[in-house]
């Protein structure tokens, strides 16, 4: 059984970069943009801390014991670029990333660094339809301290690939949403060893 609770902060204050001609919502795999690809120029904008997201869980391992994992997440940075003539957008995103687990008789903490690249092309097919080519790529770099081991050596990379196609009716107000994502994660804890997994999902939702 599996039980989680997650909390996620948003601090208000943030120092911009650099102005653009509209704005994007980066989540932890993508982004949405509230910006008319229509419009003419090219805008670039970021900004610098101040996101913070904190999750707790309680697990049951094979033993029966249960298992608290706390996560402290702050993105560091964050840049997003969009060029509406191309139809394409990417953001660029820094997060240090605070772990620790604890069960009785022993506890671990990992501390990380994540960097996150989101790329997105979209196609305009025509009669409501669009298709977008969309890439993320996370690779989080980190250490982990336990009553074993002091400062073993992590990464991890995720990559994921994601065909997504969209039509929306402006007659009927409706529409629907698309995707099919592969994913491929590779972790390497040094002398705990390495792990590799491949997953693939479809998902369709009305708009």
């Amino acid at each position: 059984m599996v039980l989680i609770k997650k909390n996620v902060l948003s601090a208000s204050i943030a120092t911009v970069l650099l102005g653009s001609t509209g704005a994007f919502a980066a989540n932890d795999r993508g982004f949405t943009s509230d910006t008319d690809w229509s419009e003419e120029q090219a805008g670039f904008n970021g900004h610098v801390g101040t996101t913070f997201e904190y999750e707790t869980k309680s697990t049951d391992n094979y033993l029966g014991k249960t298992v608290k994992e706390y996560t402290k997440t702050h993105e560091i940075f964050q840049a997003y670029f969009s060029q509406p003539n191309w139809q394409f957008a990417a953001i660029y995103g820094l997060k240090s990333i605070d772990r620790r687990q604890e069960e009785k008789g022993y506890h671990e903490n990992e501390t990380s660094l994540q960097n996150y690249i989101s790329l997105n092309k979209t196609f305009t097919i025509g009669n409501g339809f669009d298709f977008s080519l969309v890439y993320d790529l996370m690779y989080t770099d980190g250490n982990i301290d336990s009553p074993y081991v002091t400062g073993l050596h992590t990464v991890t990379v995720d990559n994921s690939f994601r065909p997504t196609l969209t039509y929306f009716n402006s007659d009927w107000n409706a529409g629907f949403y698309s995707n099919v994502e592969y994913l491929y994660s590779r972790n390497d804890k040094s002398s705990w060893g390495r792990t590799r997994r491949r997953r693939s999902k479809y998902t369709i939702s009305a708009l």
